[in-house]
């Protein structure tokens, strides 16, 4: 399972991330309910997204990503979230975004 994502920061640039097996696992944990819950619409037994889910996971992703590249990672959670506007939910076979449950 991968969760593709594009996190848009205050400077005006976007990063498109990717969170695989690892950050699904770790979310799964750290939250106490599976992906699968966490992100369905509540109209098909699902949770609805939060927002701080998605996050969540963007930052796992961003920080696994900078492991494998040998670049610097993002800093803490919230302070990282600071410099965060928006991140897209993006569907794997269009590359279109994910409309959030509240739009």
């Amino acid at each position: 399972m991968q969760m593709d994502m594009v996190v848009t920061f205050e400077d005006g640039r976007s990063e498109k991330l990717t969170a695989g097996p690892l950050q699904v696992v770790r979310f799964e944990r750290h939250f106490k309910v599976g992906v699968g819950k966490a992100f369905a619409p509540i109209a098909d037994g699902g949770d609805g997204m939060h927002f701080e889910h998605a996050l969540w996971l963007a930052h796992a992703a961003a920080q696994s990503q900078a492991k494998r590249d040998g670049t610097q990672a993002p800093p803490p959670f919230d302070l990282w979230l600071e410099g965060v506007v928006d991140v897209e939910l993006v569907d794997d076979e269009s590359s279109a975004a994910v409309p959030h449950p509240w739009d």
